[in-house]
């Protein structure tokens, strides 16, 4: 439990409900990576999701959380203002999904996203980015990021639609 992990970060939340967690185990083999994704965010298959958002700005942090909520209603998000905030929850709790902003304070550019993904190899890691290129949509393939999406999305799309083309793409990339 958290009380053991050493977390000083107060925008850090601690929640008695469960979530259910999954992985890609419960999608069939014969789907493509991108139907695996979306099936894994699929609403009737998350009855409580948990989420780990790591982004430094106040504003498209309350964005992306209405955007979330709005899908998922009964989200519990944990939100990292840092890459390190952020380390140190995925070593302490066990998520849904994970949405990282790239290019935070203490980023150590597009290597964060794998260290994301060394920490939690099966969960849907999604990136949002102001600073969204082909390259880094790229780069974003290559570390093993499920999706990418600029941040300019966010104010003109609901949350499945923006899973659909961070997913797309990434699998176009």
């Amino acid at each position: 439990m958290l009380q053991n992990c050493e977390i000083t970060n107060s925008n850090h939340y601690e929640y008695t409900t469960n979530s259910l967690y999954l992985s890609a185990e419960d999608i069939p083999a014969d789907q493509s990576h991108a139907e695996q994704i979306r099936d894994l965010l699929n609403k009737k298959s998350l009855e409580q999701p948990k989420v780990l958002m790591i982004e430094d700005s106040q504003f498209d942090m309350v964005l992306i959380k209405s955007l979330v909520e709005e899908y998922f209603p009964l989200t519990l998000i944990d939100h990292a203002p840092t890459r390190v905030d952020g380390l140190r929850l995925l070593k302490c709790e066990q998520y849904d999904m994970i949405l990282l902003d790239l290019y935070l304070p203490d980023s150590v550019s597009l290597q964060d996203i794998q260290d994301f993904r060394d920490l939690a190899p099966e969960t849907p890691l999604f990136i949002f980015t102001s600073m969204y290129t082909t390259a880094t949509q790229k780069a974003a393939k290559e570390y093993g990021a499920n999706g990418i999406v600029s941040k300019e999305e966010l104010n003109r799309s609901t949350f499945d639609s923006i899973v659909k083309n961070a997913v797309d793409n990434v699998v176009n990339a």
